[in-house]
């Protein structure tokens, strides 16, 4: 187990996978807080 990880749990392609996710994950929630604020204006 003192063996060093992988580039893939060390470094970039960890990291940029959890970026991109997040990313994704606020634009949705970002669509989605638009569309419930518009639907509550509308009614």
């Amino acid at each position: 187990m003192t063996r060093p990880l992988p580039d893939i749990f060390r470094g970039g392609f960890f990291c940029s996978v959890t970026n991109r996710l997040f990313g994704v994950t606020f634009y949705i929630f970002l669509l989605f807080g638009r569309f419930i604020l518009s639907t509550f204006i509308v009614k």
